[in-house]
């Protein structure tokens, strides 16, 4: 198989079409300026951008932020404000606009599934609009937000001197991965794919910060906090740059990156059978796991750990390793540097979903 490209990606952003602060065009600039390939725009309950395709160099796609009990209004000021219940769903892909009308998670679901798309759970962990059904029965749903950007801030800005330090410095509060996510994604990849990403959540709101109005988040820095790294193959995307960039977000094909902490440009996995020069990537199934490893490459020395079943396999303090694969599981690596994370990659599910001797 080809080598893949990486797409340094900006998922889940709001414009002035729901509840964000700036149009398309300011987030383009901003995007362009801080070297993203691709930005997804999720207005809370419409597709009305419609935007997919190239603006320049830059690769824009237009989804849908499922939002319950979802209203506007109009401040003094004329900003548009929005509340929102629990239960968050992303839709991407999808070809008409899910109203949620009440509709269970799993009703939701089933209609972003009629409509083409596929689903993700939103922000599960974010104080104020978390993801409050885990009853384990929801089926259909493609994955999940791993790690978000303004949900991870919200959780780490009240452990931050104040509030404004916090507005301040916002990749040093950001608070790590929700432990119970993180676990919910390795048991559940025993049974099927379960695709993890990271996201922006991004606003370029104006609030109240300590009685001064600031804007949190600019696109300049919003974007960029925690980004996914989509692998596309060259050839399907050059046929078709918006439908092999989705096709590869539903096999899994994602990094997961706190830019802002570093930019991980050029963090690569792959699993390898050297006997047959075969080559997988984050995402894929394999049956057999005889003579597959695990070869990680890091643009900078990092704290590697490689995990198996959601339980330390192999660490290593390195900017390359090889670690060889003992058995079926969900094989996933996580990365850090001076101890905070700052990487997730997508799981190989190894013999997992039906295993099979050579």
């Amino acid at each position: 198989m080809k080598e893949l490209t990486p797409l340094r990606s900006s998922i889940h952003l709001h414009t002035y079409t729901s509840d964000g602060n700036g149009s398309i065009s300011d987030i383009c600039k901003a995007a362009r300026q801080e070297g993203l390939d691709c930005i997804l725009i999720t207005d809370h309950d419409t597709l009305g951008h419609n935007i997919n395709g190239y603006a320049g160099n830059l690769l824009v796609i237009t989804g849908e932020e499922i939002t319950p009990q979802y209203q506007e209004r109009i401040t003094e000021t004329g900003a548009i404000k929005g509340t929102s219940g629990n239960n968050h769903i992303l839709a991407l892909g999808h070809d008409k606009v899910i109203h949620n009308g009440g509709c269970t998670p799993q009703e939701l679901i089933n209609l972003i599934h009629e409509s083409s798309g596929m689903c993700f759970l939103a922000h599960p962990d974010e104080p104020g609009h978390p993801w409050v059904d885990w009853s384990w029965s929801l089926t259909g749903f493609t994955g999940l937000e791993i790690w978000t950007y303004k949900a991870a801030w919200k959780r780490g800005s009240v452990q931050a001197p104040s509030i404004t330090y916090a507005w301040r410095n916002p990749d040093s509060v950001l608070a790590d991965p929700n432990e119970r996510e993180i676990s919910a994604w390795d048991k559940m990849g025993r049974h099927r794919r379960i695709v993890g990403l990271g996201c922006a959540d991004n606003h370029n709101f104006v609030s109240s910060i300590e009685g001064v109005e600031r804007t949190v988040f600019s696109w300049n820095v919003g974007l960029t906090g925690i980004v996914s790294y989509v692998l596309v193959e060259p050839d399907e995307f050059d046929r078709d740059p918006v439908r092999a960039f989705l096709d590869s977000i539903k096999k899994g094909r994602v990094i997961i990156a706190h830019d802002g902490l570093s930019i991980a440009k050029g963090f690569s996995i792959k699993a390898i059978n050297r006997k047959v020069e075969e080559t997988f990537w984050p995402g894929d199934y394999l049956e057999n796991w005889k003579g597959i490893c695990v070869e990680i490459f890091s643009p900078k020395v990092a704290s590697i750990s490689v995990l198996k079943d959601g339980s330390v396999f192999y660490e290593k303090k390195a900017q390359h390793c090889e670690v060889q694969v003992d058995g079926p599981g969900v094989w996933r690596v996580e990365a850090r540097l001076d101890g905070r994370p700052w990487i997730y990659t997508n799981p190989f599910y190894i013999g997992v979903w039906g295993y099979k001797e050579d």
